[in-house]
Order: C-alpha cells, then sequence, then structure tokens
C-alpha cells in the first residue's frame, strides 16, 4: 500500500479533534487507520488524550482462531486493524 501524504486540512482537522473525538470516527473521517493518525499525532508532538486501545489476552485469541470480519465483530476493532495484528504477528 503506498503511503498518503497528509494535506494541510487535514492536519489542522487532526490537531483541532485528536482530544476530543474518539479514535475510531477520526480515523474514519480522516480515511486513515488509527494507527496512522496515532503516528502523525506524535510527529506533530500532539498526544491524544484517550488512551491506545491495547490488545488484551481475549483479543488476542480471538482474532487467531477466528476469521477476521468476525474478530473485529466481536472484538470491537476494525478488520484492517485485526488484519495487521495478525501479519505483525506472523512476521514476530
Amino acid at each position: 500500500m503506498a503511503y498518503k501524504f497528509w494535506l494541510t486540512t487535514e492536519i489542522k482537522f487532526l490537531s483541532k479533534n485528536i482530544k476530543t473525538m474518539p479514535l475510531p470516527e477520526l480515523a474514519k473521517h480522516l480515511n486513515r487507520t488509527e494507527e496512522g493518525v496515532i503516528r502523525k499525532a506524535y510527529e506533530l508532538g500532539i498526544q491524544p488524550t484517550q488512551p491506545m486501545n491495547r490488545w488484551s489476552a481475549e483479543d488476542l485469541h480471538i482474532a487467531q482462531t477466528l476469521p477476521p470480519e468476525e474478530a473485529a465483530a466481536q472484538t470491537g476493532r476494525t478488520l484492517q486493524s485485526i488484519r495487521m495484528k495478525l501479519s505483525r504477528l506472523k512476521a514476530a
């Protein structure tokens, strides 16, 4: 997947809303992954007030045993988040 450069309008929106808008909603609005939004915020020196959604042992088990679509529904994570986690686990 090719890198999608951030537009000035996206950066302004991120800066204005990172502390008040839920991360999944912010990512959806910007058409970015949650990880991408967090990474950009840290690059800009903006720390979200919401803690990152860490993977519990149960979430990991669900992601590894169910089809990605079902795992996303059961864990409340995005399909992309499930797939990214599985990819990282395979690479480790």
